[in-house]
């Protein structure tokens, strides 16, 4: 999930990240239940290496997130970008209402 989180982080997303996360998460575990084989045992090599040596190689970090870019559609980006613009709408109205 870091690597989804570096990949939102680069939209800056303020107040709508956590949003944009937790959408992300959800949908994420979806797609990674039904992956592929090939796809399988890259994302098992990155993670045999994070628990050897509690961290991801900047190569296979790049991987990882070209796996994320595969796995997740263009409705998945949608749907966590919406989900942080309604998250960042409610905190201007609430903003606007405590003014």
């Amino acid at each position: 999930m870091e690597a989804l989180k570096d990949l939102l982080g680069k939209s800056n997303l303020g107040v709508g990240m956590v949003a944009a996360m937790t959408c992300g998460e959800k949908l994420l575990s979806t797609r990674l239940q039904h992956c592929s084989v090939a796809v399988q045992e890259q994302l098992w090599k990155i993670l045999a290496e994070k628990l050897a040596t509690r961290e991801v190689s900047p190569s296979n970090l790049i991987q990882l997130r070209l796996l994320l870019c595969q796995l997740l559609t263009q409705e998945d980006w949608e749907a966590m970008a919406t989900a942080a613009a309604n998250n960042v709408r409610q905190e201007v109205m609430a903003s606007a209402v405590n003014l």
